[in-house]
């Protein structure tokens, strides 16, 4: 059950990022910044970051099997 929590949150921020991306660079550029400008205004964001970093640990967490550096604090079985 743990583990299929932690796939719909990670599928969930997957797509909270998706689609926040077009839109900060759909405002960014009607703000006059160029692309790159945009895509660092995109990362520059505390919460995407954050966002970011724990979809990465949710999906990483759940392609381990039962064994691995997880394996001792969660019960993924």
């Amino acid at each position: 059950m743990m583990r299929a929590y932690m796939a719909v949150c990670a599928i969930a921020g997957r797509f909270a990022l998706l689609l926040q991306f077009p839109l900060t660079i759909a405002i960014s550029l009607s703000n006059g910044m160029s692309v790159p400008g945009a895509v660092i205004t995109y990362f520059s964001f505390f919460t995407i970051l954050t966002n970011l970093m724990v979809t990465v640990a949710l999906t990483a967490i759940c392609g381990l099997r039962s064994r691995g550096w997880a394996a001792f604090s969660l019960d993924l079985q």
